[in-house]
């Protein structure tokens, strides 16, 4: 460890893609040329995906290059903000298991924290009764396994865990902070019949989706955060909670695991290890591990996440 460890502001990294937005632009600020933005990394050492460090001693570093500054190591988190304009394809993910089957370092599982919605927005989360591997692929064969999903009405303040395995898609008009294993893969199960940007249709993987998918109706119950907006989430695989500030608010970052800070609605000010930073809605923060006392002052909503 070569550096002194305080916190990381980062720059987010864009990502397109048919069904994205402009909201990404509009309410977060996010400056880029592409036509919509789908997701905004906000924490990410994904190669050709690292946040830039923008503070301090490391500014213009990529994230990983700073955490081995700091002596950590690999994120095994993704944190994202995600416009879904248009309707997600109906997708799986691979448990960690399955994933190394494939040679993959790791599976997917994920936390949605919905931050807005249109009216009568919904996601889809697990089948709505168990099915066969046979009738899962017949039914996307002939259009039909929107039948056997579990429509799941969605709006503000709502949090669905998507375990590994679980069939899943968003709606149309679902503005959205994501926790989730630091993976990228997705195994696209149907996609409307829709054609991407080189006027074919996208593709699909149907084999490895059967092969991985939960095809009982055994899913987790999605849950309602409280009234006054916090919930805490322990979802095995990491940590999330949304911070209420209105005020002074404070969490200890300790020795054990680092901190991802994002404010998902709102401004304040973060003091933490003699270093300050004014943070707007969007602004992405890397808390290392040991570093003690944060303090966030102001109004504003932070979704936390660690391992």
């Amino acid at each position: 460890m070569s550096s002194v460890k305080y916190p990381l502001k980062l720059a987010p990294v864009f990502k397109d893609a048919i069904w994205g937005g402009a909201r990404l632009k509009r309410d977060f600020g996010a400056n880029t040329d592409l036509p919509r933005i789908a997701e905004s990394w906000v924490l990410s050492d994904r190669a050709s995906s690292e946040n830039i460090v923008l503070n301090g001693e490391l500014a213009g570093y990529s994230l990983p290059d700073a955490l081995r500054e700091f002596g950590e190591p690999e994120l095994p988190l993704l944190v994202k903000l995600i416009d879904a304009q248009e309707p997600l394809s109906v997708q799986v993910h691979p448990d960690d298991a399955f994933a190394q089957s494939r040679n993959l370092p790791r599976g997917k599982t994920e936390m949605w924290y919905i931050l807005d919605a249109v009216p009568n927005a919904h996601i889809y989360l697990g089948l709505s009764r168990a099915v066969t591997p046979d009738e899962l692929r017949q039914r996307i064969a002939d259009g039909t396994i929107e039948d056997v999903l579990r429509r799941v009405p969605a709006s503000r303040g709502n949090v669905f865990f998507i375990p590994a395995g679980t069939i899943h898609a968003l709606g149309g008009g679902i503005l959205l902070a994501e926790v989730q294993q630091s993976s990228d893969t997705t195994y696209r199960v149907y996609d409307y019949n829709r054609l991407g940007t080189d006027g074919a249709p996208r593709e699909l993987h149907i084999d490895d989706a059967v092969a991985c998918a939960n095809l009982t109706a055994d899913v987790a119950k999605p849950f309602i955060i409280a009234e006054e907006g916090a919930f805490y989430g322990d979802f095995t695989a990491f940590r999330a909670t949304i911070l209420n500030v209105t005020g002074r608010e404070r969490v200890s970052v300790d020795a054990t695991t680092f901190l991802s800070a994002i404010v998902v609605a709102g401004q304040c000010e973060l003091r933490c290890a003699g270093h300050t930073l004014d943070l707007a809605q969007g602004d992405s923060v890397y808390l290392a591990s040991g570093l003690g006392a944060a303090d966030f002052d102001g109004r504003c909503e932070v979704m936390l996440a660690s391992v």
